[in-house]
């Protein structure tokens, strides 16, 4: 099934997305186009995105996401 998907949506930007959401891991990739060795995986603060501050101000019992 990912397979397909990955044919069906090519150079549409959900790749990134698929891979997070089916817990995979990413391979990082140098400015060169070319596999580092290293991979991502889920849950590291790297590939989190920032709160926003409304919702932060809106909630007090919400934590900023490590590194912002």
């Amino acid at each position: 099934m990912l397979l397909e998907r990955r044919k069906e949506l090519s150079f549409e930007g959900f790749r990134l997305w698929d891979l997070f959401r089916n817990g995979l891991p990413v391979m990082k990739v140098d400015a060169n186009q070319t596999f580092t060795g290293t991979q991502v995986t889920v849950g590291e603060s790297r590939i989190a995105f920032p709160i926003p501050v409304a919702e932060l101000n809106a909630n007090s019992n919400m934590v900023q996401n490590a590194g912002y």
